[in-house]
C-alpha cells in the first residue's frame, strides 16, 4: 500500500479576476483601499472617481465612464488584491485617454511575469463596454504601457504610433523638502501671484491655448481655450504670475493650474510661461508659491515632467524629489510613457 502525498508546503496561487464599474459609488472599498494608500500614482484615476461620487451622491448621473479592476485572490475568504485599475473617463473638454494604475512597486513590476495575461484581461473586458475607437492613447508607467500596446495592437489590429505623446516621470514634493527662495527682479520691475480671477479668463486662456499648441497632438480651439480657464478660475485651480516693468503695461506671463486633487494630494497639471517672458524665473517663482500653498492643506504635490524636459531643474529647485540633472533615485519617482494608437482608426479626445 502506498503511502499517502505529503501535503504541499507551496501556498495556493491566487486567482485572477477583472470587474467593471459603471457608478463610482458601486466601487468597493478594496478598491478605494489600494487607491488611497497610493495617491501620487492614483493621480490620473483617484480625483476623477471622487468627483464622479459627489455627483451621483447629489443625484446627477456622471459621465460615460467605466473602471475595471484586476485583482487577485488567494482563497475565496481573502481580501482582494488590487493588481491594475484601469479608467475609461471623460474630461470637460474630451475623453481621456486609457489610464491604468497600479500599486505594485516598480521594482517588482520588472520582473512581474504575469502583466501580459492582466492586460489581455482588463483589454478583452474593455472591448464588451467601449468600441475599439474610444482606445486613442494608453497612459502608465512605462512598464505596463509597453505590454498593453503589446496586447491591444494583436487584438485590435490597430497599429500603436512610434513616438510617444508624452515620456515623463512622476515626481512630488512634501512639507520636508520644499525649498523656500525669494527671486527678486530688477529695481524697475515687479510680479503679482495670485489665483486666477474671471477678469484674468482671457489672459489664461491665451496661455492654454498657446500650451496645448506645444503639446501635439493634444491641441485646443480658442473657443475651448475659453472654456478650459473659465473652469479654471471658477474651480480655484489656477494661479496666475503678472509681471510689471515702469514704462509697460502689467501682463499676465505664467500660469499654474493644479486639477487632478485628492484629499492628501494635490496634482500640478500645466505649467506654462510665455515664450516671451521666458528667462526671468516666473514659473519657478509661481510654481514654489502654488506649491506653498497646497501644501497648507495636502501632504505632497505631484507632477509629471517630460524626461527631456528642462523644466525638471525648475522643479528640483523648488523641492520635487528625484528628478533634474544628477538627481538620486526616490521610491515612487517612476517613468510614465504615454502611446498612441493609428490616427486613423481612433477618435482623438483631449487631455
Amino acid at each position: 500500500m502506498s503511502a499517502p502525498p505529503l501535503p504541499s508546503s507551496q501556498p495556493p496561487v491566487p486567482r485572477e479576476f477583472v470587474q467593471t464599474f459603471h457608478q463610482a459609488t458601486k466601487v468597493p472599498a478594496f478598491v478605494w483601499d489600494s487607491l488611497n494608500a497610493n495617491q501620487v500614482n492614483a493621480n490620473h484615476v483617484l480625483p476623477v472617481l471622487l468627483k464622479c461620487v459627489a455627483l451621483e451622491r447629489s443625484g446627477r448621473m456622471s459621465q460615460d465612464h467605466l473602471w475595471i479592476v484586476n485583482y487577485t485572490l488567494a482563497h475565496p475568504q481573502a481580501k482582494p488584491q488590487v493588481r491594475f485599475i484601469l479608467a475609461c473617463t471623460d474630461g470637460s473638454i474630451g475623453k481621456y485617454p486609457i489610464f491604468i494604475f497600479t500599486p505594485i512597486p516598480y521594482i517588482y513590476l520588472q520582473y512581474d511575469t504575469g502583466i501580459r495575461n492582466s492586460m489581455a484581461l482588463l483589454a478583452n473586458e474593455l472591448r464588451k463596454n467601449q468600441p475599439d475607437k474610444r482606445t486613442y492613447s494608453v497612459f502608465a508607467v512605462d512598464i505596463v504601457t509597453t505590454a498593453w500596446v503589446h496586447v491591444w495592437t494583436r487584438l485590435t489590429r490597430i497599429g500603436a504610433i512610434q513616438e510617444p505623446y508624452y515620456h515623463a516621470k512622476v515626481s512630488f514634493l512634501t512639507r520636508s523638502t520644499f525649498i523656500p527662495k525669494d527671486l527678486p527682479l530688477a529695481p524697475d520691475e515687479a510680479f503679482e501671484l495670485r489665483p486666477g480671477t474671471p477678469q484674468d479668463i482671457n489672459e489664461i486662456a491665451r496661455l492654454c491655448y498657446m500650451f496645448a499648441d506645444e503639446s501635439p497632438p493634444f491641441r485646443l480651439s480658442r473657443q475651448n481655450a475659453i472654456r478650459e480657464a473659465t473652469q479654471l478660475v471658477e474651480r480655484g485651480q489656477v494661479w496666475i504670475h503678472k509681471w510689471m516693468k515702469r514704462g509697460y503695461p502689467p501682463r499676465l506671463v505664467s500660469i499654474v493650474a493644479f486639477t487632478r486633487n485628492s484629499d492628501r494630494v494635490a496634482t500640478i497639471t500645466k505649467v506654462y510661461t510665455d515664450p516671451e517672458c521666458r528667462g526671468r524665473k516666473c514659473a519657478e517663482r509661481l510654481v514654489r508659491a502654488v506649491c506653498y500653498e497646497l501644501l497648507k492643506t495636502k501632504e505632497k504635490v505631484a507632477l509629471f515632467v517630460g524626461l527631456n524636459n528642462r523644466a525638471a531643474n525648475v522643479y528640483s529647485r523648488v523641492g520635487f524629489v528625484g528628478i533634474g540633472d544628477h538627481a538620486a533615485p526616490v521610491d515612487g519617482v517612476d517613468t510614465w510613457l504615454e502611446i498612441g494608437f493609428d490616427p486613423a482608426q481612433v477618435r482623438l479626445g483631449h487631455w
